[in-house]
């Protein structure tokens, strides 16, 4: 990969505020209302801003109660955005 935001571990903290994410090469902060819309795939989540840029959240690094908790998070604070699975 050669953007070197997505190189090392990301850290993602959930407030009422919105999403901080933070690593190595990259930090931000992403209010709910600038979600433009929540999606997943069978390996990330994906939250994406409404400048088309994203959150990517690996699910392999989650887990069960992990991953229904930022879902849970998400379905709260931006209703309506929302297409995720449910786990089985």
């Amino acid at each position: 990969m050669k953007n070197p935001s997505f190189r090392g571990p990301l850290v993602y903290a959930f407030s009422g505020s919105g999403i901080e994410g933070s690593g190595d090469h990259a930090n931000g902060h992403m209010d709910w209302i600038l979600i433009k819309r929540v999606s997943e795939t069978k390996q990330y989540i994906f939250v994406w801003h409404v400048q088309n840029w994203f959150y990517l959240i690996p699910k392999k690094q989650l887990s069960d109660a992990e991953t229904s908790a930022v879902k849970a998070v998400l379905r709260a604070y931006v209703p309506g955005k929302v297409k995720l699975r449910q786990l089985p």
